[in-house]
């Protein structure tokens, strides 16, 4: 019996010396509870996580010690902290008490819940004890002074901190906006925590921290700590200590590879959500008019750039106030009853899935532009002035190089519907000319297309102009699909068309052919990346900068040409918005490039029968219906088409 309770014990024991216990790291940004943590700390923990952490901590500290980096270290400490302050310098503070948020912040305390997940964390007695000692040292050691309470972004539950305790003093100010702390953090002298992580970046800035708790940060001669800590062996310096717990003990999610990374990566990506917001910084308010409900969920992320913003869907824009923006997809025409309110011109980006926009695939990239859209030449929006006046300079070409490059490798177009090649062969020593068929009311061609506007009349005309050609027809995938309305075949045609294509791919056709005739279509600009010949005989976004042979000339808002690289850099890493749905991010090109790659070169003659494309189609619009409901609430129902107010 002591012998089967004494193997039970060493089981246990070896168990445990084998346990990895994994816990919140000390990058939270831009993290939430359906999303990939940013970064994580984890232990082997043969005794307690705190004992464990603290001695991998002393560790990491003797190892940091023993280097002469910091320098190096002070870099990335600030370049982290920069990154913070950036993501708040826009965000407008809320406060809920008396005070005004121009008053000084010298004295700063972390709010936090009475509950938290936190291995470090005493008992929610304890927290509620300690943050009453904390509330009356602060009131005592800065007489006269108005304490800010700022909550803090660390996960926990029940109440916060604040509200369990005594009646807070008139004077309080409490503000509550999301990361409004980093944007106090230049102006702080004080800093009163229990042990949030709001501390340890107190601590980096040089702000004195007075700890009530034991978190890991506290007891290294870097804190005014209020309670005993135990398990600590050095006095490091604030850049050694940042080295020992975010470069040696941290571990993080590369934002752009979804694979373990560094903190740089992770750095980078903030700075990223920062240059968005700050792009769209200005607009708060948004009347979203005329989405369906099925588009709400893909273009909300989009919409909301990177900052809050208030989004209300209307019908028609007509109840819209003059704050407001008017956001219309596509280039539909809106007429606003008090006056002229700016525009928000939505609409899908060039690298947007591995599925059709019009089988409501999720796209991975839209473009907003102020001023019109890209595909009506008639009004020029964003990307005509960014073509026309932006100075790319050589690090942003040799990108937009190395881009164009990865997108050909991969064989990635817009939709990516997999690949197939041609079926049929050319008589030897013939030129092939591939002509890309498009919608019939797409409003490229409608805007874009003074003179030839159908498939059938762009055929004729090419066939004309190239009579001893090859002549391939490639129907629009949305035609193909049943989607929308076009030309795929017919028999008036047999003496034009050599082959209709149905089944290669795109990027395959463009391969196989010497030039590539079009109205508008993107085909063309997917040839302009592989370097084939293309005639356009219409204004599509991508002609009249003397890289195409265009049919139409003087189009308008081309005051310059462009080489290949200045093209792709304005189209591709300017102009759109790539968004990341599985960590709830703005992302870069390239990485959508990465997570595009593979799902691409699928076989294309292996797609999903017309009946399942439909069934998968009808889930997809129930489940956007469902999230928008639960995204704007019940309410939506009675008021997504209301007035704005």
């Amino acid at each position: 019996m002591m012998a089967a309770r004494a193997y039970r014990q060493l089981v246990w024991r070896m168990r445990c010396a084998r346990r990895t216990y994994v816990w919140n790291g000390p990058v939270q940004e831009g993290s939430h509870a359906s999303c990939k943590r940013l970064s994580w700390f984890e232990v082997l923990a043969a005794r307690s996580i705190p004992a464990s952490f603290l001695e991998a901590l002393n560790a990491a500290l003797d190892e940091s010690g023993k280097l002469a980096c910091e320098d190096e270290w002070r870099a990335l400490m600030n370049r982290l902290l920069d990154a913070y302050a950036g993501a708040d310098s826009g965000l407008e503070r809320s406060t809920q008490r008396t005070g005004s948020p121009h008053d000084s912040a010298a004295v700063v305390i972390v709010d936090e819940r009475l509950s938290s997940p936190d291995p470090f964390a005493c008992s929610r007695r304890d927290r509620r004890a300690a943050f009453r000692r904390l509330l009356q040292a602060a009131k005592e050691e800065h007489p006269g002074q108005t304490p800010w309470i700022v909550r803090s972004g660390d996960r926990g539950s029940g109440p916060w901190l604040s509200g369990t305790a005594q009646a807070l003093s008139n004077d309080a100010c409490l503000t509550t906006h999301d990361g409004s702390f980093h944007a106090l953090l230049p102006e702080v002298r004080h800093v009163y925590t229990l042990g949030a992580t709001e501390g340890l970046y107190a601590l980096l800035r040089g702000a004195t921290v007075h700890v009530f708790g034991r978190p890991y940060y506290a007891g290294w001669g870097l804190t005014d700590d209020r309670q005993p800590q135990y398990g600590r062996r050095s006095s490091p310096t604030r850049e050694a200590f940042f080295h020992a717990v975010f470069v040696r003990l941290a571990h993080y999610l590369d934002p752009s590879t979804h694979r373990e990374g560094t903190l740089d990566a992770v750095v980078a990506s903030m700075v990223l959500q920062n240059e968005v917001a700050r792009r769209y910084g200005d607009i708060r308010l948004i009347a979203a008019c005329g989405f369906q409900w099925w588009k709400r969920p893909f273009v909300k992320p989009f919409l909301e750039g990177g900052a809050a913003k208030k989004i209300s869907w209307v019908k028609e824009p007509s109840g819209a106030v003059a704050d407001h923006h008017i956001a219309t997809w596509g280039a539909r025409e809106v007429r606003h009853s008090r006056g002229t309110a700016p525009r928000l011109f939505i609409e899908d980006g060039f690298l947007h899935s591995c599925g059709l926009g019009s089988d409501l695939s999720a796209p991975y990239s839209q473009v907003i532009d102020r001023t019109g859209i890209y595909f009506d030449p008639h009004r020029p929006g964003d990307l005509a002035s960014l073509l026309n006046r932006t100075i790319f300079d050589d690090a942003e070409l040799a990108r937009a190089r190395t881009l164009r490059e990865r997108i050909v490798a991969a064989g990635l177009t817009k939709y990516n519907l997999g690949r197939g090649r041609p079926t049929w062969t050319a008589p030897a020593g013939v030129q092939v000319v591939l002509v890309a068929g498009q919608v019939a009311d797409d409003a490229s061609v409608r805007l874009g297309c003074p003179g030839i506007r159908t498939s059938e009349a762009l055929l004729h005309e090419v066939r004309k102009r190239r009579p001893a050609a090859w002549l391939v027809y490639r129907p629009h995938p949305d035609v193909l699909a049943g989607n929308r309305r076009g030309l795929i075949g017919d028999p008036g045609l047999d003496d034009v068309v050599d082959v209709v294509d149905t089944a290669a791919d795109i990027v395959s056709l463009i391969d196989a052919a010497d030039e590539v005739h079009t109205l508008t279509s993107l085909a063309g600009f997917d040839a302009l990346l592989r370097g084939k010949a293309v005639f356009t005989y219409g204004m599509p976004f991508y002609a009249g900068w003397g890289l195409t042979h265009d049919a139409i000339s003087g189009i308008p808002a081309r005051d310059r040409p462009l080489t290949v690289d200045m093209l792709t850099a304005g189209v591709l890493l300017r102009y759109p918005l790539y968004w990341d749905w599985e960590l709830g991010r703005f992302t870069t090109a390239e990485a959508i490039v990465c997570r595009l790659r593979a799902q691409a070169q699928r076989s294309r003659f292996a797609m999903q029968p017309m009946a399942l494309r439909a069934v998968r189609k009808a889930w997809r619009w129930l489940r956007n219906v469902a999230i928008h409901l639960a995204q704007d609430g019940i309410a939506g129902l009675r008021g997504s088409y209301a007035r704005v107010h």
